[in-house]
């Protein structure tokens, strides 16, 4: 089984697709991810499917499962597009078997017409190397977290 993944929530969009920056730190197979999430989010709801294994699956802060290139990219054409997306890597862990977790956090920001605010989240993603490549296994995206009495 081949899984990976990279954290994401969705919204529409107001800005034409433009990749995150590359993070000089970031493995450049990681940061293929990322731009792939950075261009998916921002309204290309095909951009996925090339990191994503056939079987991959994603789970984003929004709620709900979808495995698999067509369900990943049916979710994403039904989401509204996020005008700013932003990630940080705060660790990637090798499993074995070229399989590595990549945790981090993200930010995205809704457009205007909804409000414009910019939402934070955490993301689990594993993923399986394929050669100079990282292939999405499993992704995990998180809201914000919230104390008590918010």
């Amino acid at each position: 089984m081949t899984r990976f993944a990279l954290a994401a929530a969705a919204a529409f969009m107001l800005l034409p697709p433009v990749p995150a920056a590359a993070d000089a730190h970031v493995d450049p197979a990681v940061q293929a991810v990322i731009d792939a999430f950075d261009i998916a989010i921002r309204g290309d709801d095909t951009a996925l499917a090339p990191v994503f294994a056939e079987d991959g699956v994603m789970m984003p802060a929004s709620g709900g499962r979808f495995e698999g290139h067509a369900e990943i990219a049916a979710w994403l054409a039904e989401f509204p597009d996020m005008t700013a997306f932003d990630v940080e890597v705060d660790e990637v862990m090798t499993l074995g078997d070229g399989f590595e977790t990549v945790i981090g956090t993200y930010t995205v920001t809704l457009p205007e017409e909804m409000g414009g605010a910019t939402l934070p989240g955490e993301y689990v993603s594993i993923g399986r190397r394929e050669g100079d490549a990282m292939r999405v296994v499993r992704h995990v995206a998180f809201p914000p977290r919230m104390t008590m009495g918010q």
